[in-house]
């Protein structure tokens, strides 16, 4: 999302995703809404390669729906990898007596290292840009695609568990 989006945009976007995933992570964790892990793991796959090809079509002078609905695409997708969080979390069961208490610790986690990574990516940013300019196109050109190539492998790879 940061190649998508303005710089005064990302805390907004970045706090867009973090309330939907919380409100799935909530909702499927008290048990209202859940979906197989399988079709999760898909969209969320899908989610990412939306982006990826969101930035080439960036790239290319072509604004897409993330460009112009950053917010909404962003609690769209929050949504969905909050259902990926919630089987992550069923996966390590929540201590008896305290399932409130371990779901905010749990999602406080969460939150923290989403923005850290954040704050990561960007403080990489500005030096890369300070001491390598020239490189960070080609850096950020082979991330894009690496990135792309993962989350489409991931969604292969799941659907075709349900062919098989």
């Amino acid at each position: 999302l940061c190649l998508l989006v303005e710089r005064r945009q990302l805390l907004g976007v970045a706090t867009s995703f973090a309330i939907a995933h919380s409100l799935t992570l909530v909702i499927s964790t008290l048990g209202l809404f859940s979906l197989p892990s399988r079709p999760v793991e898909i969209l969320i796959g899908a989610s990412i390669l939306l982006l990826t090809l969101e930035v080439m079509r960036k790239w290319q002078g072509i604004d897409g729906l993330t460009a112009r609905r950053p917010y909404l695409v962003s609690f769209g997708i929050g949504l969905i990898h909050g259902l990926g969080f919630a089987g992550a979390l069923s996966d390590l069961g929540l201590p008896k007596g305290q399932g409130l208490l371990s779901l905010i610790r749990f999602n406080f986690g969460v939150e923290f290292g989403q923005f850290a990574i954040i704050a990561a990516a960007l403080i990489l940013a500005w030096m890369a840009k300070r001491s390598a300019p020239k490189a960070v196109p080609i850096a950020a050109t082979c991330v894009v695609y690496g990135i792309g190539a993962i989350s489409a492998y991931w969604v292969i790879e799941r659907l075709a568990g349900y062919v098989v």
